[in-house]
């Protein structure tokens, strides 16, 4: 979840009912019995099925919503709460989103110098 979330940062999740996930909210699910996972919902999906992805590279992955454990609300940082509400997940996507494509044309632009 890099750039939001950085090396040391505590996560403050709050447990939410299953309908409550929106596209763009950060959510904690398990991906086995014995990690934990965070990452943003990027669409909802009917049928109790959310799909998520990191900000940085990863595959989108399907996630029943009874795996879900969380929405994060806030990230304990340096001894600082940061409040997650709707401008920081909003900011939070376009700084991934851009940095996405920042990586998109840097490796356009290594392969067209290869040429």
């Amino acid at each position: 979840m890099s750039p939001f979330l950085r090396e040391g940062d505590l996560v403050l999740v709050k447990e939410l009912s299953p309908g409550s996930y929106r596209r763009g909210a950060i959510v904690v699910f398990e991906r086995d019995p014995q990690e934990l996972i965070v990452h943003r919902v990027v669409r909802r999906e009917g049928g109790g099925v959310v799909h998520v992805r990191g900000d940085r590279y990863g595959p989108v992955e399907r996630v029943e919503v009874e795996r879900l454990r969380g929405k994060v609300e806030g990230v304990i940082r340096s001894g600082r709460v940061v409040r997650v509400n709707r401008a920081v997940e909003w900011h939070s996507w376009v700084m991934s989103r851009l940095d996405r494509c920042l990586v998109g044309i840097r490796r356009r632009l290594e392969a067209v110098a290869h040429l």
